[in-house]
């Protein structure tokens, strides 16, 4: 944390700032283990309950399925430029409705 003055917190609030930095990387650290633990636990290990244990397994057609919309996913999330355009005009249709409806 900052040693000197701070012009919003002026004297001994500059530790605070160390702190929340600490609970803030402790909180993602424990977030992303607890994300992982549970997404192994989901895709990776076998159903505990008999009732879905009875469920079918993914085919060839689900796991292309999911695997062309992740990829569509880390697409759009890498680069949402792409899509924008499209987003936009789409957007720009129901607040011209909604103006109409609302009267503005």
């Amino acid at each position: 944390a900052a040693q000197g003055n701070s012009v919003t917190f002026p004297g001994q609030l500059n530790w605070w700032y160390g702190v929340i930095a600490v609970v803030a990387v402790l909180s993602i650290v424990i977030n992303a283990a607890w994300t992982l633990r549970v997404a192994y636990r989901i895709y990776f290990t076998d159903p505990v309950t008999p009732e879905l244990q009875k469920l079918p397994r993914l085919d060839a057609l689900d796991k292309i399925s999911i695997g062309l919309m992740c990829g569509v996913l880390v697409f759009v999330g890498a680069m949402p430029n792409s899509v924008m355009s499209l987003v936009a005009s789409g957007v720009r249709g129901i607040v011209a409705t909604l103006a109409k409806v609302i009267g503005v």
